[in-house]
């Protein structure tokens, strides 16, 4: 199996979870997952502009950071 093939099952996954009516595996990304990839990806480009070390909360109860 290639990289390209987990997008398969990961649709496959997706789609028995829908029609199962149950929730996604654990293992699939969720909006958590997401959150984080954001807040680290926010940091880094601050930390890019501000030519700093930026701290990164990466949990999911960390208030939200305003971009300037």
């Amino acid at each position: 199996i290639g990289w390209e093939h987990s997008f398969v099952h990961q649709w496959q996954a997706f789609l028995e979870a829908i029609i199962e009516q149950r929730p996604v595996d654990t293992i699939q990304a969720n909006f958590t997952d997401g959150l984080r990839v954001a807040r680290f990806s926010d940091a880094i480009y601050e930390s890019a502009r501000e030519s700093r070390r930026v701290p990164v909360d990466l949990s999911s109860r960390s208030s939200e950071r305003r971009m300037s």
